[in-house]
């Protein structure tokens, strides 16, 4: 019987709403990308994927796989993009562990073209792979529960400050998120139906999903998980050799049997995509192609399990050399990493950090909506059996099982440097909270209207978080206007807001201009200031390349990136660090260096007063150390101060952390105004933390 007119309207309105929440998706998503500077990794990340298009060469690693770097660059490879220098490109490829940014930044900003141009050609990519991520969820989302289920599921993705920010980012995360949802859904058809076109499915977006980010490699015990619940649970299989699969196979011995042979053909399908990935090359370097070969011995005398394959891996060759090398790097970035939460500093990260941070990125609508399931789900369970519940434990087994497992293995590592880190894990909750649509169907009017008011309150966070989603806090957590105290790095300012500080600084000209004050900026990121028109003096920034400060600071406008103000990223060429709160070692040190620099700074006033630049180089060779030439003396103290310019903002920050911002830009640069009073107390006074020794959790070690 040909469907009714009722059917067909129902059908026409939801496809017309699921248009238009992807149009708000995409509207957001757009005007966000097209408005910020680099986030710190996206140098790295066109860099690497402009070099595979252009040169073939995938010898700029970033430590995450290539497929969103080659997508990425994409709309690059026919425009007008001019590429680096070709010596400075092979200088910078020499440079072992760093030459993805540095390729980058001269890509961007020293090559002659136009930074913003590149990027936002680049995130127009990302926010495509979101589009084809809510496609997967709505359909994922109506499968299970209906068409108002693919809609609550398509609101919540449209609206999450998470999703939207990431669409905006190049990088390894949209992409993994993007594939995560399509090679479990295929994995789990897979296991119930094998044909040719199920068993392409899933080898195909695994592969690609192992192309996407190393994060990937957690799918391997989530499928064994999901494995084992299938055979446990039973039923019957269907088997067929094209589209339909007429054949039954019911027991588990003849099931196992079928979906091992089955295995062994994806397996063979997702090495293919490996290879294409790489051009079906295994040497990361084109035949012809000079200098510099991956460092591979930065590996020698490690003995992981993972190392171990990839050693076996590369003799025989199995799998391209620039993929095992980002295999080989997974060992040295989830060893030891700096990581920040609530004013504390880790080298081991903490238990609860991705738990923390979900619900302090997630808007609060979505936490409701989550509360509001699992709260419908309890009690239809156990007022009417499982029967009444829109969520079937079975069906939702592939949602239920990577959400908790994915969640568990993160918790495990300690990779505590961004909330985007379980990113892969929100399409998963998206589509179960499509069970949310089966209240519209049947249920009291008073639950549709708490449920409409969550949907309704997600739509007005997003709405009120744009175009700043990156920054975005929950009000449950205090929102963002101290989220600093919070958060720091991708989980909160990543070096985008440089074209809100050049409208900042447009819009403040009049104070900025005054020749008696200071005018400071601490950067954290990747762009590059100066080409936004930003005028400020340099503070010590985390990848900077321009001259430290070899001067006094003034009162003025200090303006500080937030990830600079904690004290988490203090770290400057071969000197200790001095991470984590202020205390006693790091005074003791700074007091040296203090004393020494303003005798410098003295030299060198009285040298400007007399207009005899000799008398400071004669004051610079009387004060070396014996052991240092004089040939030497400007080296020797160019570098000292370079070093006090460093500490000096450590302690600076130590001071500006206790004192509240005078106002903030886009939540993740904060404006502090000085005056000669405040400047001399954060320099010379009492500092306002004063441990016995560093904190840090983990180590017992500067």
């Amino acid at each position: 019987m040909p469907p009714g007119p009722q059917f067909t309207l129902r059908r026409i309105i939801i496809a017309g709403a699921a248009g238009l929440l992807a149009v708000f998706y995409l509207v957001l998503a757009l005007t966000t990308a097209g408005g910020k500077s680099a986030h710190f990794d996206e140098t790295a990340h066109i860099a690497s994927g402009y070099h595979a298009l252009h040169y073939g060469d995938y010898r700029v690693v970033t430590s995450n796989m290539i497929l969103g770097q080659k997508l990425a660059a994409l709309p690059l490879i026919n425009a007008d993009i001019r590429p680096p220098d070709e010596n400075v490109r092979q200088q910078l490829l020499a440079r072992a562990g760093s030459a993805s940014y540095g390729v980058g930044y001269t890509l961007l900003y020293q090559s002659g073209n136009d930074p913003q141009r590149i990027l936002v050609r680049g995130r127009l990519m990302m926010v495509m792979l979101g589009l084809l991520t809510a496609a997967c969820v709505f359909f994922w989302s109506r499968r299970l529960f209906g068409g108002e289920g693919g809609l609550v599921s398509l609101l919540f993705l449209a609206t999450c400050p998470t999703f939207l920010s990431l669409s905006g980012i190049i990088g390894a995360d949209m992409p993994a998120a993007c594939l995560f949802l399509p090679t479990m859904w295929s994995y789990w058809t897979l296991l119930h139906k094998v044909t040719p076109f199920t068993l392409g499915a899933f080898g195909t977006t695994a592969g690609l999903l192992l192309l996407a980010k190393m994060s990937s490699l957690t799918f391997g015990p989530i499928a064994l998980v999901l494995l084992a619940v299938r055979l446990w649970v039973g039923g019957e299989m269907r088997v067929g050799y094209g589209w339909k699969a007429p054949h039954r196979v019911i027991g588990r011995v003849q099931q196992g049997t079928l979906l091992a042979a089955a295995a062994m053909a994806s397996t063979l399908i997702v090495a293919g995509v490996i290879w294409s990935g790489y051009g079906f090359r295994y040497a990361a370097a084109p035949a012809d192609a000079p200098g510099a070969v991956l460092n591979w011995h930065q590996f020698d005398g490690q003995n992981t399990t993972l190392l171990r394959f990839v050693s076996a891996a590369r003799n025989g060759q199995w799998l391209p050399e620039a993929f095992l090398f980002d295999l080989a790097t997974l060992t040295k970035l989830t060893a030891v990493r700096l990581a920040y939460l609530m004013g504390a500093v880790s080298l081991n990260g903490w238990m609860f950090y991705f738990p923390f941070t979900f619900l302090a990125k997630s808007s609060w609508a979505l936490i409701a909506a989550i509360v509001a399931s699992v709260a419908i789900w309890i009690h239809s369970t156990r007022r009417t059996g499982r029967t009444g519940s829109p969520w079937s434990l079975y069906d939702c087994a592939p949602l239920l099982c990577f959400i908790t497992l994915f969640m568990g293995f993160s918790m495990m590592q300690n990779l505590n440097i961004g909330h985007r880190h379980i990113f892969p894990i929100y399409p998963f909750i998206f589509v179960l909270l499509g069970g949310l649509g089966a209240v519209f169907k049947k249920h009291v009017l008073w639950l549709k209207v708490v449920v409409g008011t969550i949907m309704t309150g997600a739509i007005v966070s997003a709405a009120s978080a744009h175009p700043n989603h990156l920054a975005y806090i929950s009000p449950l957590l205090g929102g963002p206007n101290n989220a600093y105290r919070l958060l720091v790095d991708s989980s909160l300012e990543w070096g985008q807001e440089l074209p809100a500080v050049k409208r900042w600084q447009d819009a403040h000209a009049p104070e900025l201009e005054d020749g008696t004050h200071g005018y400071y900026f601490s950067y954290f990121g990747t762009g590059d200031p100066e080409s936004y028109g930003i005028t400020a003096r340099r503070l010590h920034s985390f990848f900077d390349w321009r001259e430290p400060i070899h001067e006094r600071l003034l009162p003025g406008v200090y303006l500080l990136s937030a990830t600079m103000l904690e004290p988490v990223y203090c770290v400057f060429r071969n000197m200790p660090s001095f991470v984590g709160p202020w205390n006693k070692v790091y005074e003791r040190e700074y007091q040296t260096r203090h004393r020494h620099a303003q005798a410098f700074f003295a030299a060198q006033e009285r040298a400007r007063a007399a207009d005899d630049d000799s008398l400071l180089l004669t004051w610079m060779c009387e004060n070396l150390p014996a052991n240092v030439a004089e040939s030497d003396a400007a080296n020797f103290w160019a570098y000292q101060l370079s070093a006090y310019d460093f500490i000096r903002f450590c302690r600076l920050t130590c001071f500006l952390r206790h004192r509240e911002p005078d106002e903030n830009i886009n939540y993740s640069v904060y404006v502090f105004r000085l005056n000669a009073m405040e400047l001399r107390q954060a320099l010379e006074g009492s500092p306002p933390e004063l441990l016995e020794e560093p904190v840090i959790k983990g180590s017992s070690r500067r």
